[in-house]
C-alpha cells in the first residue's frame, strides 16, 4: 500500500502573520490529498485552522417584533449528547482516518476534529451498514503529543456503535468512543432574549432551539458552528397563525358590554366602563394614542365612527341628587378633542343608560336614552356636525336596552316597551327624517337585542324575555318566523354571506339558522371549568373566509361557519366578566375586550384572524367596523332611469318594490304592479320614487 505523505501533498506552508494574543495563523494551499487504505480511496480536502482562541460567541435575532416584544420569544442552546472523545497525536505521523461502525442502522453522521480548541478538520459523510471512512487531515505543525478531540453529531449513534481513529502513516488504530450505554451529555442552556450575546462557548457545532409562543409557529431548530474567537449570528422568524395574540392592552378598570370600533385609519376605539373614558389605541401595536374623559361611565354604548372620522359615544346616567345625567359626545378621532356634547338630562329630564349611536347616510346621529325615574325611553336624532337635536320620540316606555339600526331606505328600527293595559315589547319603525312612527311589531318579549338587517331588508332580532329569535317583515313588522333558543338572547345576531343567521343565547347554546326559514343548521356548546353554563350573549363577527368569532365568558372561539366545528380558541386571563362583541379589522385582526367581573382587570386583545370582515349584510355588531348601525347601501347600478319623449321608465335589478310619494318625506306607497320596471307619466308633477326590499 502506497501512502502519499500528507505534509507533502498538502503543500502546507507555515506563515507567521502577526504578533498578538495568538501567535500563528496557518495558510493552506488548496490541493486535495489522495490516500489509499486497502481497497478504500480516501480524498482529504485541505482545511483551515485559525488559532484565535478556544471559545466563541453566539447571538440569535428573533423576528418579528410582536412575539419578541410582547410574548418573550426566546432561544437556547439545546442539550448535547456528550459524544466527544480525545486522543493524542502519536509519533510517526499525524494524518488520521475516523471510522464509524453503526451496526444495522445506516444514516448520516458528521465529525469534527479539534486541537487545542481549534477546528482542525471537518467532514460529513454518509455512513452505511459496515464501515465508513473519512479522512481528517492534521497538519505537521501539531507535533506528537498534541491532544485531539473528536466531536460527533448528536443523536446519530446507536448502541454497539463505535468511533475509531487510524494513523494513516503507521496504520495504528485507536477506539475513541464505544457506545454501550446512554451518554448523559450536556444539559440545555438557559433561555436568552433576541439579540443577547452569549460568550465563552466551546467551539464546535451546537443546536439552537426556540421557545414556543401561543398562536405562533415556532422556528425550526438550527445547527450552528461556534468558531474560535468569532461571533456567530443566527436569524429566526416566528410565523403568525390563526388565534395568535398580536398584542394586549390592560385597561386597569372594569369594562362594560360595548364593542371596539375601528376607524378607516386603523385606530381602535374602546369605551372603558368604570374608567369613564373613550380610549384610542393604535390598531397595529396597541399603543395608547389618547383618552377622552366622558365624565360619566360608559357601560353599553359602543363607539360609532362617522365618514369624517368623528367618533360618537354616549355616557350612562349617574344620580346627581335631583335626577340622572349623561351625554352624547362627538370626538375628533385623530386628536381626541371634543367637537360637541349633547346633554341628555337637559333635553330628556334625566337619563340612565345610553345605547350605541347609529349614523344615517346623511350623517344624522340616532341614539336611545332610558330615563327610569319617569319610565321614559327616548329616541333622539342629532345633527352629526353640531349636535343639535333634530327630533325626539318619547312615548311612555319601560326598561330595555335596544340600540337603533337603520335600513337602506333610512328607516330607523329600535326596540320599545310599552306600558298601559299590560306591558308589551317589540320593534318600532321610524321615519329617519321626521321621527314619525311608521309601524310597530307584535309583542316580542323583553328586548335587549338590536335588529340586524338582511340583504332583502328582513329584520332579525333576539328576545330576552321570550327566549327566541324573530324574523320580521321590514315594511309591516309582521313575524315571518321564530326560533326557540335555550335561554334569552341579549345581543344582535350576525349574518353570513349566504344569509345564515348566527346568534347566541344566554345558556349553553350558539346557533346557526337559515335566514329564510329559521331552520337550525347547527349549534355549538361548551362547558365551563367551574361547572356553570356558558353564556353566548354577545354579537359574533364573521370573517371573509366564513369563520365565525364568538366571545363566550373567558374565551374567544373561532368556528367554521358552515359546520360549527371549532377551529381554535383563545383563553383570556381575566376570567368570567363582561366580555365584548368581537370586531374585525381590514387586515383580519380580531379585536375583543375582556373584563374580570368588575374587578378592574379589563384588557383589550388583538388576535390574528387571517381574513377581513365578511362581505355580508350584517357581519358584526353595528354592521361594519365603524359601527354605523346602517344597512349596506343599494348595490351600484341597481336603479336606472331612461327618458323617452315626455315619459320616463325606471328599471332596477334585485328583489325590490318601487314606492312613490308626493313629498320626499313621504308617506310612501307601494306600486304593486311594479316588479322590474315602471313608466312615469310626465304630467304628474312632484312625484318621488324609491326602492324598498320586499
Amino acid at each position: 500500500m502506497k501512502i502519499i505523505k500528507p505534509q507533502v501533498a498538502l503543500g502546507l506552508i507555515p506563515k507567521k502573520l502577526k504578533l498578538c494574543r495568538f501567535s500563528y495563523l496557518w495558510e493552506i494551499i488548496r490541493r486535495p490529498v489522495v490516500a489509499v487504505i486497502g481497497a478504500v480511496i480516501l480524498v482529504a480536502m485541505p482545511f483551515v485552522a485559525v488559532a484565535q482562541g478556544s471559545t466563541g460567541s453566539l447571538a440569535v435575532y428573533l423576528y418579528p417584533d410582536i412575539p419578541v416584544r410582547d410574548f418573550a420569544a426566546e432561544w437556547r442552546l439545546a442539550a448535547q449528547s456528550g459524544n466527544r472523545a480525545t486522543t493524542t497525536v502519536p509519533t510517526g505521523g499525524n494524518c488520521w482516518v475516523w471510522m464509524q461502525v453503526i451496526g444495522d442502522t445506516p444514516g448520516t453522521a458528521w465529525a469534527r476534529c479539534y486541537t487545542n480548541g481549534l477546528v482542525a478538520a471537518e467532514r460529513t459523510d454518509e455512513a452505511w451498514r459496515g464501515v465508513a471512512y473519512n479522512t481528517l487531515g492534521v497538519g505537521p505543525d501539531f507535533p506528537p503529543g498534541t491532544e485531539l478531540t473528536i466531536a460527533l453529531s448528536d443523536g446519530q449513534l446507536n448502541m454497539g456503535s463505535f468511533i475509531a481513529v487510524q494513523n494513516v502513516a503507521t496504520g495504528e488504530t485507536r477506539t475513541l468512543v464505544s457506545i454501550t450505554e446512554a451518554n448523559p451529555g450536556e444539559p440545555a442552556s438557559d433561555w436568552y432574549r433576541s439579540g443577547e450575546l452569549v460568550n465563552g462557548l466551546d467551539v464546535g457545532v451546537r443546536t439552537v432551539e426556540f421557545r414556543d409562543v401561543p398562536g405562533w409557529t415556532t422556528p425550526r431548530s438550527q445547527t450552528v458552528n461556534i468558531r474560535a474567537g468569532e461571533t456567530t449570528t443566527v436569524n429566526a422568524t416566528y410565523l403568525v397563525g390563526p388565534g395568535a395574540l398580536l398584542w394586549s392592552f390592560p385597561l386597569g378598570y372594569s369594562f362594560g358590554s360595548s364593542a371596539p370600533a375601528i376607524g378607516a385609519n386603523g385606530i381602535v376605539y374602546i369605551t372603558t366602563g368604570s374608567g369613564r373614558s373613550l380610549l384610542a389605541l393604535n390598531g397595529a401595536s396597541g399603543v395608547k394614542l389618547w383618552e377622552f374623559p366622558t365624565l360619566w361611565p360608559v357601560a353599553r354604548s359602543s363607539p360609532a365612527i362617522g365618514a369624517d372620522g368623528t367618533v360618537y359615544v354616549g355616557s350612562d346616567g349617574v344620580w346627581t341628587g335631583t335626577g340622572y345625567t349623561g351625554s352624547v359626545y362627538a370626538v375628533n378621532g385623530t386628536t381626541g378633542t371634543k367637537r360637541w356634547e349633547f346633554a341628555l338630562s337637559a333635553n330628556l329630564s334625566g337619563n340612565k343608560d345610553t345605547g350605541s349611536p347609529a349614523i344615517g347616510a346623511d350623517g344624522t346621529i340616532y341614539v336611545d336614552a332610558m330615563t327610569p325615574e319617569i319610565n321614559m325611553l327616548a329616541l333622539c336624532a342629532l345633527n352629526g356636525q353640531t349636535g343639535a337635536l333634530l327630533w325626539k320620540f318619547a312615548p311612555t316606555f319601560g326598561y330595555l336596552r335596544s340600540s337603533p339600526t337603520i335600513g337602506k331606505d333610512g328607516t330607523v328600527y329600535f326596540g320599545f316597551a310599552r306600558t298601559g293595559g299590560g306591558v308589551s315589547y317589540g320593534i318600532y319603525a321610524m321615519n329617519g327624517e321626521t321621527g314619525v312612527r311608521l309601524w310597530e311589531s307584535p309583542n316580542l318579549g323583553i328586548l335587549k337585542s338590536s335588529p340586524a338587517i338582511g340583504a332583502d331588508g328582513t329584520l332579525y332580532v333576539g328576545s330576552w324575555g321570550e327566549d327566541k329569535v324573530f324574523a320580521l317583515n321590514p315594511t309591516t313588522g309582521a313575524i315571518l318566523w321564530e326560533f326557540a333558543t335555550q335561554g334569552g338572547v341579549s345581543d344582535t345576531p350576525a349574518i353570513g354571506e349566504d344569509g345564515t343567521v348566527y346568534v347566541g343565547a344566554q345558556w349553553d347554546r350558539f346557533y346557526a339558522l337559515n335566514g329564510t326559514t329559521g331552520t337550525k343548521l347547527w349549534e355549538f356548546s361548551t362547558t365551563r371549568p367551574d361547572g356553570n353554563k356558558p353564556s353566548y350573549n354577545h354579537t359574533p363577527a364573521v370573517g371573509a373566509d366564513g369563520t365565525v368569532y364568538v366571545h363566550c365568558d373567558s374565551k374567544l372561539y373561532a368556528l367554521n361557519g358552515t359546520t360549527g366545528a371549532k377551529q381554535w380558541e383563545f383563553t383570556f386571563t381575566e376570567g368570567y366578566g363582561f366580555p365584548s362583541s368581537p370586531a374585525i379589522g381590514a387586515d383580519g385582526t380580531v379585536y375583543v375586550v375582556s373584563s374580570g367581573s368588575g374587578d378592574g382587570t379589563g384588557c383589550v386583545y388583538a388576535l390574528y384572524g387571517g381574513t377581513p370582515l365578511a362581505n355580508s349584510p350584517w357581519p358584526m355588531r353595528g354592521r361594519d367596523a365603524q359601527h354605523t348601525g346602517r344597512a349596506r347601501p343599494w348595490p351600484p347600478g341597481a336603479v336606472s332611469l331612461s327618458l323617452v319623449s315626455e315619459k320616463a321608465t325606471i328599471r332596477w335589478t334585485g328583489d325590490f318594490m318601487l314606492q312613490t310619494a308626493s313629498e320626499v318625506k313621504g308617506p310612501w306607497v307601494d306600486l304593486a304592479a311594479a316588479t322590474s320596471g315602471y313608466q312615469v307619466n310626465s304630467v304628474v308633477l312632484h312625484q318621488f320614487f324609491r326602492l324598498r326590499s320586499k
